[in-house]
């Protein structure tokens, strides 16, 4: 095994019920849901992510006013970390977003 393909193509994929990687990615895929999203949603994936393809704008999104998408440069796979003991942006990010689009007010 030398990439993450490899080892999603014999490991990660069959053990999950998967023909292997292709089937894996396509299958377990969430971007095959961005069109049937109807509520304000917020999508963040860092460019420098190693597991995902970097698309920082996918047609899906596009072509759905309800998806608010941020592909930083830098935040690898869900990392987002501004160093160790501080908080990562990521979560006061999201909770700004879920606010302004709330009916809720505390």
């Amino acid at each position: 095994v030398k990439t993450i393909f490899d080892f999603d193509d014999i490991f990660t994929g069959p053990v999950n019920g998967f023909e292997g990687a292709v089937d894996y990615y396509t299958r377990a895929s969430s971007k095959q849901f961005i069109s049937g999203i109807q509520v304000p949603t917020l999508i963040i994936n860092a460019i420098d992510d190693p597991f995902l393809v970097p698309d920082p704008s996918p047609k899906e999104v596009r072509e759905n006013e309800c998806v608010t998408m941020l592909d930083p440069l830098y935040g690898g796979h869900v990392g987002f970390s501004q160093g160790i003991g501080k908080p990562s942006w990521a979560e006061p990010t999201s909770y700004t977003f879920s606010e302004a689009h709330s009916d809720y007010s505390s």
